[in-house]
């Protein structure tokens, strides 16, 4: 590609993905893009545990590990085992000083940090989330059973203490806050170096942690960059976009787009992963994405392929290209609605995806809240309160069945960068910035109280629901704009005592009946059946222009 034909593209791109920023932040609302305290080592540990698994399920383990190898009150064995390292790494940096190792090995890197200026310094945004100690001593089924519930977890589990025996056989301790002091490209190398550990994982802890220039590309991301344009590809034969299957390999999409937006800085190139990840299970999912709600369907290659296809189908290709597009996407929300409309009364699906309940929003000096933790101060989220109704629990259990009574049960919700003290791998992200957790001990012992402690609190509203996928399937686009601007959503319950997540409550929300699960039998003829895995790869390796 020439150079005139690169600032055309460099400007086509840029103009889109203002344009992508632009609307998902009248939707979504200003993301609150904050730094999260945690050392580099939870990050790198919360990236495997991101792998082949969704948000809920890898926050969860990561929860379940902070739980059960908590950080001890007598700090002395750690630091003794930091000032080890230290003295360990020094004395490697007085031997080397004054020339390079030509050896990639990782404690060469952190002599280098040593000399660029590196003096470990624990303090409370840097200090790790949990006893990364404990979790290197422990044996492989304990660390396994810890995060049992992201699947995987013995593979996983072998993983994380190989990587946590090697850092601490080659570097002395288990400290990466080195990393901050050694350039970008050699970053980048260090972390490739990890077993288990690929090009995706590595450019979030860089992005995210590092704080340096980076993008990540992952389903959700390269899935929105094929379908919103941003990357040019070269369609199967026969093929129509809406129709695709299999897209390129995500390595490709993130050659292409890094080639332009590594011009970007940080800060934009943070809040354009942030809102695309968002955007992903909201409205651009894999599977019957939600289209007419989309506030990015003007743009949308795939939604007009889909359209263009059914008016063809209909015999009304030429009526849709005299028709002006406002007009049809207009029709088509009012379609969207009527059809969501009998899916709401008809279908039993809608109630197991999500459940919506009032709620009030406590000050942080409410009584209600005494005892729990303080909001942290860049919580975004404030504490709520759920009371109670006939609806939702038994009427044995609720001590108020009408508007006149003056006794009430509730439950707390606590914001999740307070629950969490505002200590998180990956910045963090892997929450809503609307997100909150059911507190454990008010869901099983619910607190009591009189009428006039809410009478002139400010009401809200929550849903809650087994995904952030599942919460936001099939709602209007007015719906959407409701929860994201005055709402907030709830996926799970969290335990105070043990910082332990558990399942979302019944009392928030009750599950539909399952999909029956398939046989082995079933998978196995399911894998069978699309086209032969070579040819896959071979599509899909062809179809970046």
């Amino acid at each position: 590609m020439d150079e005139e034909k690169m600032r055309e593209e460099e400007i086509r791109l840029f103009g889109q993905v203002r344009s992508f920023i632009e609307c998902t932040e009248h939707i979504q609302g200003n993301m609150y893009v904050s730094q999260w305290k945690g050392s580099v080592l939870d990050s790198v540990v919360g990236a495997f545990l991101t792998q082949n698994v969704s948000d809920i399920s890898s926050s969860s383990s990561f929860l379940s590990l902070m739980a059960n190898f908590p950080l001890k009150e007598n700090v002395a064995e750690q630091d003794r085992k930091r000032t080890r390292g230290q003295k360990m790494a020094n004395a490697r940096n007085l031997l080397g000083k004054g020339k390079k190792s030509k050896d990639f090995g990782w404690h060469s890197l952190k002599n280098e940090a040593y000399f660029n200026g590196y003096k470990y310094e624990e303090t409370d945004e840097n200090k790790d989330s949990l006893d990364w100690e404990a979790v290197r001593c422990a044996e492989v089924g304990e660390i396994s059973d810890t995060i049992k519930t992201r699947g995987q977890s013995n593979v996983m589990a072998a993983r994380i203490k190989g990587f946590l025996n090697r850092l601490f056989r080659e570097c002395g301790s288990l400290d990466l806050e080195w990393l901050r002091f050694i350039p970008p490209d050699e970053t980048k190398n260090f972390l490739l170096s990890i077993e288990g550990l690929g090009l995706k994982s590595v450019e979030c802890i860089r992005l995210l942690t590092l704080k340096q220039l980076a993008f990540p590309v992952d389903t959700n991301v390269a899935r929105i960059s094929v379908r919103l344009g941003w990357v040019p590809i070269t369609l199967p034969e026969n093929n129509q976009l809406h129709e695709l299957e299999n897209y390129p390999k995500r390595e490709d999409i993130q050659k292409y787009l890094w080639s332009y937006l590594h011009q970007l800085d940080q800060h934009i190139l943070y809040l354009l992963h942030y809102k695309m990840i968002t955007f992903g299970k909201v409205f651009c999912t894999k599977k019957n994405p939600n289209c007419y709600s989309c506030p990015m369907k003007g743009e949308c290659k795939h939604f007009a392929s889909a359209h263009v296809s059914g008016a063809s189908e209909e015999g009304g290709c030429r009526q849709l290209v005299h028709t002006d597009m406002e007009d049809i996407f207009k029709q088509e929300e009012n379609k969207f609605a009527h059809q969501n409309m009998t899916r709401d009364t008809k279908n039993k699906h809608v109630s197991s995806l999500r459940t919506m309940h009032d709620a009030y929003v406590l000050p942080d000096s409410h009584p209600l809240l005494e005892g729990m933790d303080r909001r942290e101060y860049a919580d975004p989220c404030p504490y709520l309160l759920h009371v109670w109704t006939p609806e939702t629990c038994n009427d044995n259990a609720h001590l108020s069945t009408t508007q006149e009574s003056e006794i009430f049960k509730g439950t707390i919700l606590i914001p999740c960068r307070t629950a969490t003290r505002g200590r998180f791998p990956l910045n963090g992200t892997y929450f809503q910035a609307n997100e909150v957790f059911a507190d454990d001990e008010t869901t099983q012992n619910p607190i009591i109280f009189r009428r006039n402690l809410i009478q002139n609190l400010e009401r809200t509203i929550i849903y809650t629901g087994n995904s952030t996928r599942g919460m936001y399937k099939e709602q209007s686009l007015e719906k959407i704009f409701t929860c994201f601007k005055n709402g907030f959503i709830c996926t799970r319950a969290y335990d105070r005592r043990t910082g332990s997540p558990k399942p979302i409550p019944g009392i928030l929300h009750k599950r539909g009946s399952k999909t029956p699960k398939r046989t082995k039998g079933q998978v196995k003829e399911a894998k069978n059946t699309p086209k032969d895995r070579e040819t896959i790869l071979d599509v899909r390796q062809n179809m970046i222009k």
